[in-house]
């Protein structure tokens, strides 16, 4: 999860529109967590922000109230988190099925941080949550573009 503060015209749009993207990736993270809580899969869920949050599920199940404690931490970020969440992930590839990116922005390090993922032949699933939800370009076509007020509305049911 990245929870990186948008640009300036994002930053505004979402005073604007009271829809923070980070906050709506959090909440859509919550949302998916709660869904992989009731089973016996294996979750590392990794947030980047000013600092990296990390929490590891060992294959139980009701953990759910762990990682919503995790999630209502989590500060914004004003640099780039990527520089402290990649060499974890990239730790860890080797013994990883999936991934699931949720982004809070687009561009060239993120576009970079895909291929790299892409390389290791593994699941991926992305998700950018922006203010707009307007399409950047160069972002993958298989993924997930949506706004922030459509998380929040409980408009995102499916990905």
């Amino acid at each position: 999860v990245d929870t990186r503060e948008p640009g300036r015209f994002e930053a505004a749009l979402a005073r604007w529109t009271r829809n923070e993207p980070r906050e709506a990736a959090l909440a859509l993270t919550a949302s998916i967590v709660e869904a992989l809580s009731t089973t016996d899969r294996v979750l590392e869920l990794l947030v980047a922000g000013p600092e990296v949050y990390r929490f590891v599920s060992a294959g139980r199940v009701g953990y759910f109230e762990e990682v919503l404690d995790i999630l209502a931490a989590v500060e914004p970020c004003r640099g780039d988190p990527l520089a402290r969440l990649e060499p974890l992930l990239f730790e860890e590839i080797r013994d990883i099925q999936s991934v699931c990116l949720i982004l809070t922005g687009w561009d060239q390090r993120r576009a970079s941080l895909i291929s790299d993922i892409e390389a290791w032949e593994i699941g991926l699933k992305i998700i950018l949550v922006t203010a707009s939800g307007m399409r950047p370009e160069g972002l993958p076509p298989e993924a997930f573009c949506c706004s922030a007020r459509q998380v929040m509305r409980g408009e995102v049911v499916d990905l």
